[in-house]
């Protein structure tokens, strides 16, 4: 995760020439589509952040992360493409044919990173906040270039567990 969004790997992503390896503008990713980021941290470091990602090429988007990292091992399951860096468990990308998410997670999170990136993809409609939350729905209906959404009863929640008033 660290060497995917270091300073200098995103420079150089966003810097190469035209046709280039590694160029960002031929990874694969929709830029012009809605993009989401989000996460969830419970008690002192635990948690996971991911961003979904609309695809408009995913073979694009598979050449531009093994140019990016050349160690990169894919794999398919449950009709996805899962790809992982040997020796890195707290980072995986996932994607299919229009959608691709990238999720890392904290240290001491003991879920399989794999096993999230399927369930991310084969949510049900009722597990989904973007069909439940008329505040969520409200906001992706509106335009904007970037809006940001904080459910405040789990930040409620979250916040009496750490506070140091107990």
């Amino acid at each position: 995760l660290k060497e995917f969004f270091s300073f200098k790997n995103l420079k150089e992503s966003f810097s190469k020439t035209e046709g280039s390896k590694g160029e960002i503008k031929n990874s694969g990713i929709d830029f012009s589509s809605t993009a989401y980021a989000f996460g969830k941290i419970s008690g002192d470091i635990n948690g996971y952040l991911a961003l979904s990602l609309p695809l408009e090429d995913d073979e694009s988007f598979q050449i531009f992360l093994k140019e990016i990292n050349k160690n990169l091992i894919v794999e398919e399951r449950d009709n996805l493409k899962i790809a992982t860096i040997p020796g890195e468990q707290n980072f995986v990308y996932a994607w299919k044919k229009d959608k691709a998410i990238i999720s890392g997670q904290s240290a001491t999170e003991k879920i399989n990173l794999k096993e999230r990136a399927v369930a991310f993809f084969n949510l049900l409609p009722d597990q989904k906040l973007s069909e439940n939350d008329p505040k969520l729905t409200k906001l992706i209906n509106e335009t904007g270039d970037i809006s940001f959404y904080m459910s405040f009863e789990e930040a409620a929640k979250m916040a009496s567990k750490m506070s140091p008033l107990k």
